[in-house]
């Protein structure tokens, strides 16, 4: 009898049902529910824009997007000397790269080139600024990024010579001569 009064006073829970787990979504308001369905869409949305902006060139329409909203935010990730060094290099032989692919396709501009060099240069320039950080801790480190940088110019210059024999024309002069000035 003790055991019955007892248990009358301690109900039994009932089990889970598989709909008790599902109802989080359906208790959610309608206008929760609408904003976590637009921060999806909009996440999604711009991964994939960063995604389909990363193989653009100057006067494609994602181009901005690569430049200017992608490329800051991964410079910002960089948080080493080291690190910084090498993504800089990579932004300068990107813009490099970029170049090449216009003139290959006779659309450099002189407008184009000129800017593709001013951002070069800024990136090569950051790039010097912290492999002279990393020097001060590692100068072989920082001489093997120095000479991989230079050799990498180079070569693009050849490239470039290369490609303004195959078209007659002096199209990336200005931007060999700068190359020129950093090997």
């Amino acid at each position: 009898s003790m055991i019955s009064e007892y248990a009358s006073m301690k109900p039994v829970r009932a089990p889970l049902t598989p709909q008790a787990g599902t109802a989080v979504w359906t208790r959610l308001s309608l206008s929760a529910r609408f904003a976590f369905s637009l921060l999806l869409i909009l996440a999604l949305g711009s991964s994939s824009v960063a995604y389909a902006a990363e193989g653009t060139l100057p006067g494609d329409l994602l181009y901005p997007v690569k430049v200017d909203v992608t490329e800051p935010i991964r410079t910002a990730f960089q948080t080493t000397p080291t690190e910084k060094a090498s993504w800089e290099m990579t932004l300068a032989t990107r813009r490099i790269d970029e170049a090449t692919a216009l003139a290959a396709q006779g659309m450099l501009s002189t407008s184009t080139e000129a800017t593709l060099t001013a951002r070069f240069e800024a990136s090569a320039n950051a790039a010097d600024e912290a492999v002279a950080v990393v020097g001060t801790s590692s100068p072989d480190e920082a001489s093997v990024a120095r000479a991989t940088f230079a050799v990498r110019l180079s070569a693009y210059r050849a490239v470039l010579a290369k490609l303004d024999d195959d078209h007659h024309a002096s199209s990336t002069a200005p931007l060999q001569a700068v190359l020129g000035t950093r090997i």
